[in-house]
């Protein structure tokens, strides 16, 4: 299409728009105006009067450098792009009988102006040049790409809000920089730049401003500005259109299209996009640039966004219409869907930011994640049906409503009652009596829950802990009591909400903020549990009440010999040189049987891990008793001070007498300070590389006596009051020298010998020993120090870039040698690796053929020069979960292919199953793929037609560690579609394509050319269907049998399309035959 199509329409008295009531001049040729001369608008000024679009003054002027108000560029705007499509606006300052009045209407309906924030639209105020460009840019085509802005000087004095769209115009050509190189944003738009701005716009656009319809297959558009509505005609059939770089300023109507093909819009911008479709497969795909501000369906369809969108694609999607049998597919990051009607919804691929059931309707979600589900109080009594699939993180239910499937729903608030759950929520909020106070601090009184809601394989150990984000009350105003929390609002149910209750004790912290649960016995195994907050039982320090708040978690399944422990799970304050004791109701085995030993248990049963279970292990010694019930560990070295240490028994790794295994059990503890702030020492706390000949000295805040008040003798230091230890705080003591300072603050301790190198040495202040001079008690307080001359040792051990089956060990050492690495993982077999080292260079170690979801533990020794091994320095790292990609395709009434990805060695098994049985079948066993294949497709046949089918791709890694994916697709219904696609008469000369008429008819003009007979050639639109030419069958797309034909005579024709569910269409073809 030629640019200039769009230009005749445009003869827009362009300066009516610019000038008021003012009078014009005729136009003319010819015309020459007193004041342009010279003018850098010159040009543009007379080639707009030359085409029609302007005219000056009557008084030979065109005053080019007079400002243009908002309402006039508008007018300018809308004659430029031929808009008629109007809106209805609220403007509080545009009166009904304004001049402009229907030119902001045409302006709101383009989309391109919105008003301002007070909700007027300035109508006379001049209009800046950044405002003309955002204008200008929410009406022209998109570029392909876009220019920086950087050329211009004052690039940085053009708002944020304007310079994504002054980017479009400067790209465009539109609107540039001055002589000096600035755009000057904030300057009024002259008339000489607004003739420059409509001229350029017109010679740069392709604009059709007559409304669209398009029905030819594979037609494409590029770079096209549709100045009204555009409709894809239902003739267009299963055909595609594609619409590239364009935009459409009224609305794009979709009612024909295929599955596979469809529209296609790349990098194009829509304001409103309808969907109504009869057959409720169209395919809709946005890819590019692309955005569209309001879509509506009303029939199924699939919308793509395509993994190379850039643009906003979908924002505002509405769900309306007949929608009970068609689906709505989604592939993509939504934003708002709102359902007006009943609809099946499968996201097959991406988010919803929001559902929102606006209207009583049934709503069945097939698949994805949804943020937030609100159904709105107009919804009362909906039905929502969440497949197992489907995760909501928050559901807002203002209605009655019916949720029904296995979908979960991880947080609930109820702002109505008879709401019902066939899978309860993980969390509950209710507010059915109406309570909720939008003022209120209800975020404080809710609290957060450990273990996290919905959480499952939870220790039958475990302390419960809710959390307040503020301290919270009594109803009465007064002090929290555990036993207010247990008697009034707290309660812990099993099986359900409503189950029965399980006794605890509660514990308050001192904050006020975190209570503590602890069941009076050990919680049943592979049982969920519901912890809830009784509504308005709680306040806070400005009378807020709470709402009632519901939780629940899942124990993990069946518990065998679990042990009670010392210290107790939760304690804190616990001893830096504590034992761990672990007391078991039953004597305890290998899990082979076997009598139970220290090694293994050191090796294989018991960690003790630092900071959090997947922390560093801290070695220690295993004693089990006589009796075979109590082992007790030892730590090789004392506890760190105010730290977190987990005990953890693994899985399976223990047995009974009669060969039951044990569950995992974990229990945590933390140390408590072991400090004092007014004490220091050196070597610091925890110093490393301290030189073996070392002095220590303690340093305290204030002069010492001995304890009871006496006077402090430095061979009372010695005997006493200080203890040097080896190895850990009870380790060997060691004979030092102590020197008190004449001001009596600090003390300093000389060994007798020097220390040994590699060493952790204690200084331990003992218990009542010790006072200041005013009286105050020096508590027991403990330092520690390591030693290092520089001798053979490893410096380094840690894994970094940590993969699924391949990770780096980052490795170092103090002296040139030998490194030996064993690695051995939790299960499965070990290796080890050798390499020479350089002293203080770091090696990395690249590991590969890892086993994922492992942890494994590398011990390192070096071997010097001279034949000296150091001791072993230990690391742990978990290798990462194995990533599993199932995706379903090709899906059709009986088949289907599925695609499994992968990213690390093992096995796969891929088995499907129907919600109805007899087609569940395995068609992928034990399967592994070569090496560096990460992907895997098979097919699944013979399935039945609109049927849901789940498939679930099983990973088995080679230390037999499973993890499994599942997806759930339909396959598609029986065609009704008994269309022709196309026509054809072959004779000896050619084929010909019969035309089609009204009333299924087609017809044909040939030439006979001594030919006796032709062939007819029937193509159905679907594969399915079955064709008869005159009762005889014929295979779509192949010719019938020979016709005879007569020069100057007709021949006729009847042809029969009978789709899959039976459905007839007879056509009649008439052709004429010439010579």
């Amino acid at each position: 299409m030629r640019k200039t199509v769009f230009r005749l329409v445009c003869a827009l008295l362009l300066a009516a728009a610019l000038l008021g009531t003012a009078c014009l001049a005729a136009t003319a040729a010819d015309v020459t105006f007193s004041d342009v001369k010279g003018h850098w608008g010159e040009s543009y000024i007379y080639s707009g009067v030359q085409k029609g679009y302007i005219n000056g003054y009557t008084d030979g002027t065109f005053q080019p450098d007079k400002t243009v108000s908002r309402a006039e560029f508008s007018k300018m705007l809308n004659q430029a792009i031929g808009m008629k499509t109007t809106a209805a606006v609220s403007f509080k300052d545009v009166a009904v009988n304004a001049w402009y009045y229907e030119e902001v209407r045409k302006a709101v309906a383009a989309g391109y102006i919105a008003g301002y924030s007070d909700n007027t639209f300035r109508a006379d105020t001049p209009i800046t040049r950044q405002e003309a460009a955002v204008m200008v840019a929410r009406v022209v085509s998109p570029p392909e790409t876009l220019k920086t802005l950087t050329t211009l000087n004052d690039n940085a004095s053009v708002a944020s809000w304007a310079q994504p769209y002054v980017k479009v115009v400067y790209t465009k050509g539109y609107m540039e920089g001055d002589d000096n190189g600035n755009f000057r944003p904030e300057d009024p738009l002259t008339r000489a730049a607004a003739a420059k701005v409509i001229t350029t716009l017109l010679e740069g656009e392709t604009i059709i401003t007559s409304n669209q319809t398009i029905s030819i297959d594979d037609m494409k558009y590029k770079d096209t500005l549709f100045a009204n509505n555009v409709t894809i005609s239902s003739a267009l059939g299963s055909g595609g259109v594609t619409l590239e770089n364009c935009r459409v300023i009224g609305t794009l109507t979709v009612n024909g299209g295929g599955a596979s093909s469809g529209l296609v819009l790349d990098n194009t911008a829509l304001g409103k996009l309808t969907v109504s479709d009869s057959d409720g497969n169209v395919h809709v795909r946005l890819t590019g640039g692309t955005e569209v501000k309001q879509t509506t369906l009303s029939s199924g369809a699939f919308l793509e966004e395509s993994g190379s969108l850039t643009g906003e694609g979908v924002t505002d999607l509405t769900l309306q219409g007949s929608l009970d049998s068609d689906t709505v597919k989604l592939s993509g990051d939504f934003g708002v869907v709102t359902v007006n009607n009943s609809a099946f919804v499968n996201a097959v691929k991406g988010d919803i930011d929001e559902i929102v059931i606006a209207k009583k309707a049934n709503l069945v979600l097939q698949n994805g994640d949804v943020a937030t589900l609100t159904v709105d109080k107009a919804a009362s009594g909906a039905t929502i049906n969440l497949s197992s699939s489907v995760t909501v993180d928050k559901a807002v239910i203002n209605a009655s409503a019916t949720f029904t499937g296995e979908g979960e729903i991880a947080w609930a608030v109820e702002n109505a009652s008879d709401i019902t759950y066939e899978t309860e929520p993980d969390r509950l909020d209710e507010y059915d009596d109406g309570s909720y106070d939008p003022e209120a601090d209800y975020e404080g009184l809710t609290p957060t829950i450990s273990p996290s809601s919905g959480s499952t394989d939870v220790a039958c150990s475990r302390v419960i802990k809710l959390t307040f984000g503020q301290t919270i009350y009594k109803l009465s105003g007064s002090s929290m009591t555990a036993a207010y929390l247990e008697d009034e609002v707290i309660e812990l149910r099993k099986g359900s909400s409503s189950g029965s209750q399980v006794p605890f004790t509660a514990e308050i912290s001192s904050s006020g903020r975190v209570v503590s649960i602890t069941p009076d016995s050990q919680l049943s195994s592979d049982t969920k549990y519901y912890v809830i907050v009784n509504r308005g039982t709680l306040t806070n320090s400005r009378g807020d009440t709470n709402p009632k708040a519901s939780f629940s978690f899942t124990t993990e399944k069946d518990t065998y010999l679990t042990p009670t422990i010392s210290p107790t799970n939760g304690k804190t304050s616990v001893s830096c040189s504590s034992q761990i004791k672990l007391t078991f109701s039953e004597a305890v085995y290998k899990d082979t049987g076997a009598d139970l030993t220290s090694s293994y248990v050191e090796n294989s049963v018991v960690e003790l891990r630092e900071g959090s279970v997947d922390g560093p292990l801290k070695s220690f010694s295993a004693v089990i008793s006589s009796t075979r019930k109590l082992i007790t560990i030892t730590p090789d070295s004392d506890l760190k001070d105010d730290t977190v240490y987990y005990v953890i028994v693994n899985k399976e790794t223990l047995s009974d007498y009669d060969g039951n295994l044990n569950s995992r059990f974990t229990s945590v503890f933390s140390t408590g300070s072991t400090v004092d702030a007014l004490i220091s020492f050196d070597p610091e706390n925890k110093e490393e590389n301290v030189l073996p000949d070392t002095d220590i000295t303690i340093s305290f805040a204030y002069a010492l006596q001995r304890y009871g008040g006496t006077t402090l003798r430095e061979s009372y230091l010695e005997s006493t009051a200080v203890s040097l230890r080896r190895g850990s705080s009870t380790g060997s003591e060691l004979e030092f020298t102590a020197s008190l300072s004449d001001d009596g603050k600090s003390v300093t301790l000389t060994p007798a010998e020097e220390l040994s190198n590699g060493t952790i040495y204690y200084v331990i202040i003992n218990e009542n020993t010790l006072q200041y001079k005013d009286g105050e008690k020096v508590p027991r307080t403990t330092s520690c120090f390591e030693t290092n001359d520089g001798r053979s040792r490893i410096a380094e051990l840690k894994a970094e870039n940590i993969a699924v089956s391949t990770a780096d060990l980052l490795v170092s050492a103090t002296a040139d040698g030998t490194v030996k690495l064993s690695f051995k993982p939790s299960s499965g077999d070990g290796f080890t690796e050798e390499f020479d080292v350089r002293a203080g260079e770091e090696k990395t170690v690249e590991l590969t053929g890892l086993y994922p979801s492992t942890r494994y533990t590398v011990s390192a020794t070096v071997t010097d020069r001279a034949g000296n091994t150091s001791s072993a320095t230990s690391a742990t790292f978990t290798t990462e979960a194995v990533t599993l990609e199932l995706e379903v395709t090709d899906v059709t009434r009986n088949s289907a292919t599925v695609t499994a990805g992968f990213d690390a060695p093992g096995r796969l098994t891929i088995s499907y199953s129907p919600y109805s049985p007899k087609e569940s079948g395995t068609v992928l066993s034990n399967f592994r793929p070569a090496d560096g294949v990460t992907e895997k497709s098979v097919d699944l046949t013979e399935l039945k037609e609109k049927t849901s089918y789940t498939v679930t791709l099983t990973y088995t890694s080679d230390n037999d560690k499973s993890t499994t994916k599942r997806v759930t697709f339909t396959t598609d219904s029986i065609s009704s579609d008994a269309s022709l696609s196309s026509l054809q008469i072959a004779g000896t000369d050619g084929t010909y394509n019969a035309v089609a008429g009204s009333n299924n008819t087609y017809t044909a003009v040939i030439s006979a050319s001594g030919a006796k007979t032709v062939q007819i050639i029937p193509t159905a639109k679907d594969d399915g269907a079955v064709i008869k030419v005159n009762g005889k069958p014929v295979k779509s797309g192949e010719p019938s049998e020979d016709m005879s034909i007569t020069v100057g005579q007709e021949l006729t024709a009847t042809i029969e399309v009978t789709a899959e569910n039976g459905t007839v269409k007879t056509y009649t073809l008439t052709v004429t035959v010439n010579q």
